[in-house]
């Protein structure tokens, strides 16, 4: 236990204590109440009784679960995959241009999709994509494409089309905030390879990328942990035609929870797994990837 013999501790933890009272009661005792509502067999407002772990064993026997997860996993490292090298990459052009107010109003124009509600920029796109005469198949059409595509009722274009909006919502997050972190690098590495007569791509990959790598890595993670989250955007988005290709682990638990059954207690149970499986998935990326290592200049 910390003795507090300093006056300004006291006084600290006086201004900490009512977010730490908050957190105990929205968070910690959710939490525990969570649990054990997962040990029974919970169903709507029905409380239940207390069965053990067969919740548990019955999700992980699950294979629409087991689905949920793979559905997960694949969107978040497409997602990644996709909008950190061009987050980055479009960073770096931005702050290659000699107009400042160039640069603020495409960081802007980048930004704003961000700022949008994810369940708001579900149903826009949803608006957009419905029907064969929708606004994306007359743009479609214009450059020469095929004007008559379903793509809400097109399983195999679901997919594609979650990753497309996701892509077109982050992207502007991330592009802001490589740009800080590109602005506040040491110019001292440039001036010096620029007088050794080197080259943009030497200097990129000698300075530049080792430099941003854990800003890199942050943003990977980041980005990664919030696509294994997605829920409202695929909600908005498909509403009541949700295919199986596009439903995620905490949809499936919204499903099994509200949908399905009413299975309160299976849900919760579902949802400490995926707590377990993301938190795994987290600590594997800090391993593999470093951040938070110190690193010899």
């Amino acid at each position: 236990m910390i003795k507090l013999t300093d006056k300004n501790e006291r006084q600290a933890l006086r201004f900490m204590a009512p977010f730490l009272i908050l957190m105990f009661i929205f968070t910690i005792i959710v939490f525990g109440i969570g649990f054990l509502t997962s040990l029974t067999d919970a169903q709507g407002i029905n409380p239940g009784k207390n069965i053990g772990f067969l919740n548990f064993k019955n999700i992980l026997k699950d294979t629409y679960f087991w689905n949920s997860v793979y559905v997960s996993f694949k969107f978040a490292a497409v997602s990644v995959a996709i909008q950190i090298p061009a987050a980055f990459l479009i960073s770096l052009w931005i702050e290659s241009l000699p107009y400042k107010r160039m640069q603020s109003f495409l960081k802007a124009a980048f930004f704003i999709p961000s700022l949008i509600n994810t369940l708001a920029a579900g149903i826009l796109f949803r608006l957009l994509f419905t029907g064969e005469q929708c606004i994306a198949n007359i743009i479609i059409g214009f450059v020469g494409g095929n004007p008559n595509m379903n793509w809400l009722d097109d399983k195999t274009l679901a997919f594609p089309l979650l990753v497309f909006v996701s892509f077109w919502q982050c992207i502007g997050f991330q592009i802001i905030y490589f740009s800080a972190n590109l602005r506040s690098l040491d110019q001292s590495p440039y001036e010096a390879a620029r007088i050794d007569g080197a080259g943009r791509l030497s200097i990129l990959k000698n300075i530049t990328l080792p430099l941003m790598k854990p800003a890199l890595i942050f943003m990977t993670i980041t980005s990664a942990v919030s696509s294994l989250l997605v829920f409202d955007l695929i909600l908005g988005l498909f509403q009541y035609n949700i295919y199986e290709n596009v439903t995620g682990i905490i949809l499936y638990i919204y499903l099994r929870a509200f949908q399905w059954d009413l299975e309160i207690g299976a849900a919760s149970a579902a949802g400490w797994i995926a707590f377990f499986l993301i938190l795994a998935v987290s600590l594997l990326q800090l391993k593999f990837l470093g951040l938070g290592e110190k690193h010899e200049d």
